[in-house]
């Protein structure tokens, strides 16, 4: 199962005012740990007609902030450093650490 796949799957077991964690959070980002309020899907479709998706899930602190974070970086419960760091480095991979394309000519 694909990391968006099971992003997905775990969008859906999540109820408004569930226990949060944005794993790519630092110590200090008031975002680290939240609730959840809602999970959105908002399609467009572009000049060639090829519809994007972008899935978000709606977060809030304590205090009444609240912003939008992509659904693989929301898990639940509040999790420990640790916990956090296991479950981001496959999200990390997946996103930034792509393996450079061999130039042409070259094997």
């Amino acid at each position: 199962m694909s990391i968006h796949d099971s992003s997905v799957a775990r969008m859906n077991t999540l109820k408004a005012g569930d226990a949060v964690t944005n794993i790519c959070a630092g110590e200090k980002n008031p975002y680290l740990f939240g609730f959840f309020v809602a999970y959105k899907v908002s399609e467009r479709k572009n000049s060639s007609g090829i519809i994007h998706r972008t899935h978000v899930a709606r977060y809030t602190d304590s205090k009444g902030r609240s912003g939008d974070f992509g659904i693989n970086v929301i898990h639940p419960g509040h999790l420990d450093k640790a916990t956090r760091e296991l479950l981001f480095e496959p999200v990390w991979k997946e996103r930034f650490a792509k393996q450079p394309q061999p130039a042409e000519g070259e094997t």
